[in-house]
């Protein structure tokens, strides 16, 4: 059982990325010869182990379906536990184009042998055997050139096999969606039982703006803004603000002219100053000062004028 628990893995991870019916579609023999190499690494499961993980992949644990001649990998949108008609077309279909591009590859490999056999009989002088190579070149390309035709015709029935495939994906998919959108509609009751509800609705929130207007007046008359007194209150504050203003302005108006006061008495006091100087004589032999602040010599005359005094 730990065996084949390990090979399921392994084949889950095989199949992890086909994803179109056709690639999810084999017939049993292509199958096993695609995937008994892959599920374990470095080993070959033989035509017993495949066959065994194939019934436990399909009874057991739903991975695929099985019905002895064709296998299909389940997806997420495809539960059907039985292998359909259509299963059988594809897997056979599937299996006749894999043999037939098999067949063409084999075939353009054989045209060019023939080919090389020709030139080599040329070179060898051998005109009955590039005759025969030749021939039998022109009956292989013949016969590939059908082969090509049978392919492509196959590949396009299997295109068409999987576009209506889709397609009855795709309808079983609408036919859900309708359905669950019938249900809900169903459930919501159609557009006029819609309209009931907004009605309601739109009344049980006017009922309720009305209890609170009702309660709102129920109030104290206190908490009834007066607007009057609201106007009045700003007055105040605003003539408050007004007669701050004014009385800074006052003090600085009143800063401004003590300062042109006091500049003004310094001035005259410096042109007083400057007129006792020029009547005051300098006593021989006493130099003159260069500089003299004018407070300074106001002091040194009136010390003069006492010493005179006191002579």
């Amino acid at each position: 059982m730990a065996n084949l628990n390990t090979a399921f893995q392994g084949l889950t991870d095989a199949v992890a990325g086909l994803s179109s019916k056709s690639e999810r579609t084999f017939t049993r023999d292509k199958f096993i010869r695609q995937f008994s190499k892959e599920i374990i690494a470095d080993s070959q499961l033989s035509q017993s182990d495949m066959e065994a993980l194939l019934v436990f992949a399909s009874r057991d644990n739903s991975l695929l379906s099985y019905d002895g001649q064709t296998v299909r990998i389940r997806s997420s949108e495809d539960n059907l536990p039985s292998i359909g008609e259509e299963d059988s077309s594809i897997a056979s279909l599937k299996s006749l184009i894999e043999d037939l591009q098999d067949q063409v590859e084999l075939m353009n490999k054989r045209v060019e042998d023939l080919g090389l056999q020709a030139k080599e009989a040329v070179v060898k002088k051998n005109r009955v055997a590039a005759l025969a190579a030749l021939k039998s070149k022109k009956l292989t390309e013949s016969a590939l050139e059908t082969r090509y035709a049978t392919l492509h015709q196959l590949e396009t029935v299997m295109v068409k096999l999987e576009k209506a495939a889709d397609n009855v994906q795709m309808v079983k998919n609408m036919e859900a969606a309708t359905t669950a959108l019938q249900t809900l509609n169903e459930k919501i009751g159609g557009a006029g039982r819609v309209d009931e509800v907004v009605q309601g609705l739109r009344e049980t929130m006017a009922d309720v703006d009305e209890v609170g207007a009702v309660l709102a007046s129920a109030g104290p008359e206190s908490s009834v803004v007066d607007e009057g007194e609201l106007d009045e209150e700003l007055a105040a504050m605003e003539a408050s603000e007004n007669a701050k203003v004014a009385k800074e302005e006052e003090r600085a108006t009143a800063s401004a002219k003590e300062k042109v006061r006091q500049d003004l008495e310094q001035a005259r006091q410096a042109v007083e100053l400057g007129k006792l100087l020029d009547t005051v004589s300098v006593p021989s032999g006493v130099p003159a000062p260069l500089s003299m602040d004018p407070a300074d010599a106001l002091a040194r005359m009136s010390l003069e004028e006492k010493e005179a005094e006191a002579a």
